[in-house]
């Protein structure tokens, strides 16, 4: 186990509190809070019921690791289950996790998303966004 205790704020409030690395998977706690005043959709294109939480593995900590990280490891479970819909000052609280190995990860970032902006559209919100950690984490 890892104790993160990471707090990034950018129209979405993000904490990251620790992280596991199983042999067998990986698990995050976390919590996210929608401070704008858009609805956003929680969702992962193309795959219903998915999501983009999860981890995005990466060679190096540096910003432009981000640029040539391929997809990221989705979760799988959530523990209490994710909304579809985050509201203006809503909120979820909890655990996700995924399986498989990290093998290959020297760095990681938290990777939540997708967020869709549901509705009227809201000046400086982008429409579509997936959020990546300010924070990197060195796994090796």
């Amino acid at each position: 186990m890892i104790t993160l205790g990471w707090h990034e704020r950018s129209g979405i409030a993000v904490d990251v509190r620790k992280l596991i690395v199983r042999p067998n998977g990986w698990s995050v706690s976390a919590a996210v809070r929608n401070d704008t005043g858009a609805t956003f959709v929680i969702e992962r294109p193309h795959r219903p019921g998915q999501t983009e939480f999860g981890l995005l593995v990466l060679d190096s900590g540096d910003v432009e690791a981000v640029e040539r990280a391929g997809p990221g490891v989705f979760a799988t479970r959530f523990d209490p289950p994710l909304p579809r819909v985050l509201r203006p000052r809503g909120e979820w609280s909890g655990t996700f996790s995924g399986p498989g190995r990290l093998t290959n990860a020297r760095f990681a970032r938290i990777e939540l998303g997708r967020f869709t902006n549901y509705g009227r559209q809201r000046r400086g919100v982008p429409r579509r966004f997936r959020y990546i950690s300010d924070h990197v984490l060195r796994l090796r």
